[in-house]
């Protein structure tokens, strides 16, 4: 018996909700200089995308909040995509938070398009843009 995973809408909408949900928390708290708690979100974006690339390529992301395995020669991921990972680190600077923050967009638009695509689910990148320009 082979065990198999497919990406469902259901968690795909729940994915890109987590996702807005973050990046708007995370710039709240950089607002109000709640720079552990930007953090903290930042954390969970990084997290976000994990779980996006792993129902890309058809593979039972992780629980949300659990980063095993998702480094070291146990990982899954590709080598570019551990290098963004790497990218989107950040300091304690509240302007470095939010730069890092727009340099996973590109990424989460793109994880998106293919996650929509591959499930026929309406990408509406106006939508998309509409959400993430609110910060």
């Amino acid at each position: 018996m082979v065990l198999t995973y497919e990406t469902t809408i259901q968690e795909v909408e729940i994915w890109r909700t987590k996702f807005f949900a973050y990046v708007h928390e995370a710039y709240r708290r950089v607002m109000r200089k709640e720079i552990y708690y930007a953090l903290h979100c930042l954390d969970n974006l990084r997290l976000s995308m994990t779980t996006a690339w792993y129902m890309e390529a058809e593979i039972q992301p992780n629980a949300f909040g659990d980063w095993a395995k998702l480094e070291g020669i146990r990982s899954k991921l590709s080598d570019w995509q551990l290098s963004l990972l790497e990218q989107w680190h950040s300091s304690r600077e509240p302007k470095e938070i939010m730069k890092v923050i727009e340099k996973m967009v590109p990424e989460f638009k793109r994880v998106h398009k293919s996650l929509c695509d591959k499930l026929g689910l309406e990408e509406d990148p106006e939508w998309v843009n509409e959400i993430l320009n609110m910060v």
